[in-house]
């Protein structure tokens, strides 16, 4: 049972590790689009913000 439990303990810890390392990465591309906004003047025009991140800039 001891066993049971602490398998399922770390295939969790797996998935949630996963889940942070997507997380990260997301938040690092969100980073880099944000600097090439801002690089640009443009991080008060929200249109062209949008733009930028749907790859139509």
């Amino acid at each position: 049972m001891l066993e049971y439990y602490g398998n399922t303990i770390d295939l969790a810890n797996d998935e949630l590790s996963k889940y942070t390392d997507h997380m990260e990465h997301l938040t690092s591309v969100l980073d880099h689009y944000r600097s090439i906004i801002t690089l640009l003047g443009k991080d008060k025009d929200y249109d062209k913000v949008l733009s930028v991140l749907n790859g139509t800039a």
